[in-house]
């Protein structure tokens, strides 16, 4: 439990970014020079989880990982969670959600693991993680086409029960997780 100093020439290359927390276990993000590492950390003890490319969030509990790849040319989702048994420094997919609409996806998992939230230009779906339903919502913006709403980053709320889709030239939406209404821009 005693801090460990960083030599000196690699304090300049080591950045870390706090992902995720609960009483029980934290998420960093570990990144010197090319290398990216995600640690967990649970109830002081490190559990290095090492590249997970793609990397886009974390549950609160650190217990399930979204991360972004392709599949045949698709935009692809995977859920992954820590593997049991002699494999547990690794991770398997729980469910994976490919994205059908365009190239372009933003996507987020909410804080308590369960719901995956993905934006594109005109539409946001809700995946149900355990169940794998999908709900979908088109979110266009009646005004002239170049200056469209165009997502480039989701955020779910604390509490999970809204998102915030962080769009171009400084512009927020924000929408209801349960029926896709948006309550704000």
């Amino acid at each position: 439990g005693k801090p460990r100093p960083l030599p000196g020439k690699d304090e300049d290359r080591l950045w870390t970014e706090w992902l995720a927390s609960s009483g029980q276990s934290g998420l960093l993000r570990c990144e010197e020079g090319f290398v990216v590492q995600f640690a967990r950390l649970l109830t002081g003890k490190v559990d290095r989880i090492d590249q997970l490319p793609g990397f886009l969030g974390s549950s609160i509990d650190g217990q399930r990982f979204l991360v972004q790849t392709e599949k045949d040319k698709m935009p692809c989702l995977p859920v992954l969670k820590p593997a049991k048994g002699k494999d547990k420094d690794k991770t398997e997919v729980e469910r994976e959600f490919v994205w059908k609409d365009g190239n372009e996806v933003h996507a987020a998992l909410s804080p308590d693991g369960k719901t995956v939230a993905a934006a594109g230009q005109n539409v946001v779906c809700f995946f149900d993680v355990a169940t794998g339903k999908e709900r979908r919502y088109q979110h266009p913006t009646n005004v002239r086409q170049e200056i469209l709403f165009r997502t480039l980053s989701v955020k779910f709320a604390a509490d999970g029960s809204r998102i915030a889709l962080i769009g171009n030239e400084g512009k927020v939406r924000i929408l209801d997780v349960k029926d896709g209404r948006r309550i704000a821009e």
